[in-house]
Order: C-alpha cells, then sequence, then structure tokens
C-alpha cells in the first residue's frame, strides 16, 4: 500500500492507496511479534525499515502541518494535532472499545491523532507502540458506527529531527513530512531529511505548490 489522500483525509496521518472498502475488508491477524517490546523484528514488520537510534516517541505530541510528500497521490495541505494518551485514558479506551478481537494492546496506545480544520467520518485514530525505540507504529483505526470495528493497515515508521517528523510507509517506501508549527522549513532541511531516508523518489510541496520539485539524482 502507499500514501494517499483518501487515507489521510479520513486518518489524518497513516497512508494508503486502498479505498475505504479495501480497508475494511483487510482485517488481517497481526502476528504476536508486532507487540514485541524488546526482540529486534524491524526488517519482519517493515521491509523498507531506516536504522534510527534516535527516536524518542514523546516528541511526536504537538501540532503539524504537511511539507512535502513523495506519495504518487497528490498530499494535502493540512494540519494534525498528536496528543499523549495517559494511562487514565487508555483504560477508558479499553472500556470503552473493549480488545476488538484482540489486535489492540491498549497500553501501548500512548498516542492519538486528531484533525485540525479537517471534517472527518467518526474514526479515532491511535498509534501503537511495537518494537522499543525504532519508531515503527502500529495504525489503530476505530470506525465507530453502531458497533465499533477495527479498521487494520500496515504500519508506518515515525522519525523526528528537530522541528520535522517525517512518516514512512513501511511497505512502500513512500513518505510525507511534516513541519511542527509554525517552523517553516528550508529546502535545504527537506533535502537533507531525504537523504537520511534515502529518498530518490520525485516529490511534491503540499502547502507552496509555487516551489519547484525537489528533483533527486
Amino acid at each position: 500500500m502507499s500514501l494517499s489522500h483518501q487515507r489521510i483525509i479520513l486518518v489524518l496521518a497513516s497512508f494508503s492507496c486502498a479505498s475505504a472498502d479495501n480497508l475494511n475488508k483487510d482485517k488481517r491477524s497481526l502476528p504476536s511479534h508486532f507487540y514485541s517490546q524488546s526482540d529486534d523484528f524491524s526488517g519482519d514488520i517493515c521491509p523498507r525499515y531506516i536504522e534510527n537510534n534516535r527516536f524518542n516517541i514523546d516528541k511526536l505530541a504537538d501540532v503539524w502541518q504537511t511539507v512535502y510528500h513523495s506519495a504518487p497521490d497528490k498530499v494535502p495541505c493540512f494540519k494534525m494535532l498528536i496528543k499523549k494518551v495517559g494511562e487514565e485514558e487508555r483504560k477508558s479506551n479499553q472500556a470503552s472499545y473493549g480488545l476488538l478481537s484482540d489486535d489492540v494492546h491498549w497500553d501501548n496506545c500512548t498516542l492519538e491523532i486528531k484533525a485540525t480544520g479537517v471534517q472527518v467520518v467518526k474514526r479515532r485514530h491511535f498509534l501503537q507502540q511495537t518494537i522499543a525505540n525504532h519508531g515503527i507504529l502500529l495504525n489503530i483505526i476505530i470506525e465507530m458506527d453502531t458497533t465499533n470495528h477495527l479498521i487494520h493497515d500496515n504500519p508506518d515508521q515515525w522519525f523526528v529531527m528537530k522541528n520535522l517528523l517525517t512518516v514512512r510507509d513501511c511497505s512502500t517506501g513512500d513518505l510525507v513530512i511534516f513541519s511542527r508549527v509554525p517552523y517553516q522549513p528550508g529546502r535545504d532541511v527537506i533535502e537533507s531529511l531525504l537523504d537520511k531516508f534515502k529518498n530518490k523518489e520525485p516529490g511534491s510541496w503540499t502547502c507552496d505548490e509555487t516551489l519547484k520539485p525537489i528533483i533527486r539524482n
């Protein structure tokens, strides 16, 4: 799967080119090692994983705005809030939603993504930690209808460097770069981050389309 406009609008910050119908069909069970907090399975669950020894999940909590993307589909200009989910709230979420077929480990769902200025369907989007300190997070997307159900998607690798946040699809390597509001990164800063991820795919700016695309050699 790859990063797409639809998934960003619906779940705001995770990415797949599948339609909503396909996402609902994709209710596969996740292997138990997705929840390991000690062993290194990064290559198994994230084939496009890039080694990262600096990941600190606490740095994700802030307001972010899209800046640049290398996804095949256009990524909109929008802001999102990533908020911490405390212990009592995690217990409340477990009581409200249950374990959803044992796929959700609420103790590890320490972040929630919320839209700012974008109307979305009745869904909640949590980020669930997997392997300790590797930045690989599961997208726990709960669709709230007459019954709550879980929409599975591939994990993403998250990376924070100063005032930039990169979300990279574990299967395709497509990425979206966010800036910490109100920071506006220069072209050289974005190019440095693309070098970090060895990204050679053509990309586009999300909020200022007058800027020339970054061409990678």
